[in-house]
């Protein structure tokens, strides 16, 4: 049937517009058909996500290091396997929906497509954020994040070298970023954060705001943020605390 509906850009002249044919909706709207597309958008993506290339950042000095890359890569082939696993499901569902039209299989393949894409989202927080961090590298705050670096470095490799034994400093080292706030802050390495979807961060982060950046002699808040994570590399996180309770409790 055809219905007369008003055009706003043909002012009061109102336009035919046509009903899809029967057929053609029965088709576009079928149970057969969305289940066909929602796993045909899942396997796409699936293959869109792959990880970052050596160079893909820049290949210079304030490039990240193919550690951190590694670092990063890794967490997203953990990510990638478990979305890996559920769009493989769906594809298996997909064909029993198919074989059978059975109304069991239509709802679980309902299930398992919000499940699916609540991974897709996890996934994609996770790149952003690292592609964020990294694209600053190739861009004209590098040459200010690369000295942050070094001197997270610096302060690494002074403690290490007075520890009075033979250690090796942990990798990947800190790496810094760009982040509008009040002053610098640091995540250390092994905390769990909301970005990376509860997951272990596998090396120290220091997020500088840019007017630090634009005045240098407010960076003197870098080595602090930098003793954070050499006081949880060191183990003195939980150590401290305890030997601390313990002369309290007179033990």
């Amino acid at each position: 049937m055809n219905a007369a509906v008003p055009d706003p850009a043909l002012g009061s002249r109102r336009v035919e517009r046509r009903a899809p044919a029967p057929r053609a909706a029965k088709v576009l709207y079928s149970p057969g058909w969305f289940i066909e597309r929602q796993v045909a958008n899942a396997e796409r993506y699936l293959q869109a996500f792959v990880p970052f290339a050596e160079d893909e950042f820049g290949s210079g000095a304030a490039a990240p290091s193919p550690g951190h890359l590694r670092a990063a890569n890794a967490l997203m082939a953990e990510v990638r396997s478990r979305l890996e696993t559920e769009v493989k499901a769906l594809g298996t569902l997909a064909k029993d929906h198919a074989r059978s039209g059975a109304g069991g299989s239509f709802e679980a393949m309902l299930r398992l497509k919000d499940s699916t894409y609540a991974k897709t989202n996890e996934a994609e927080r996770l790149v952003a954020f690292y592609r964020n961090i990294f694209d600053q590298r190739r861009g004209r705050f590098a040459e200010m994040l690369l000295p942050i670096d070094r001197i997270a470095r610096n302060c690494y490799q002074a403690v290490w070298s007075g520890l009075g034994m033979a250690r090796s400093i942990p990798a990947p080292a800190p790496f810094a970023y760009l982040e509008d706030g009040n002053g610098p802050a640091t995540y250390r390495r092994g905390v769990r954060l909301t970005t990376l979807g509860r997951r272990p961060n596998p090396f120290p982060l220091v997020k500088v705001p840019q007017h630090r950046l634009q005045n240098p002699w407010t960076l003197g808040a870098v080595p602090h943020e930098v003793a954070h994570n050499l006081q949880n590399d060191l183990g003195m996180w939980t150590v401290v605390p305890r030997r601390i309770a313990a002369t309290m409790e007179g033990k």
